[in-house]
């Protein structure tokens, strides 16, 4: 899974759990596998640079991850 292999990010264990847990559901709302692809890389930059930028509601990570990778919201929604 592609999010573990970014965990060198200064985010606390917490935050960590709160990211991955954003990917997975970002994940299941675009219908994508979980598997090592590299499409799941390019959802996980997502999460991580949302994140990053200070956002770390599960929610609100999927929600910003679906719309800024250019998904409408109807398929968003998890």
């Amino acid at each position: 899974m592609a999010i573990y292999r970014v965990k060198h990010f200064a985010f606390d264990p917490e935050e960590i759990d709160t990211i991955a847990a954003a990917y997975h559901e970002t994940l299941l709302a675009l219908y994508l596998p979980q598997r090592d692809e590299p499409v799941t890389r390019v959802v996980a930059r997502k999460v991580i640079e949302i994140a990053q930028s200070g956002e770390l509601d599960r929610v609100c990570l999927r929600t910003r991850a679906t719309a800024e990778l250019g998904v409408p919201s109807r398929f968003a929604a998890a």
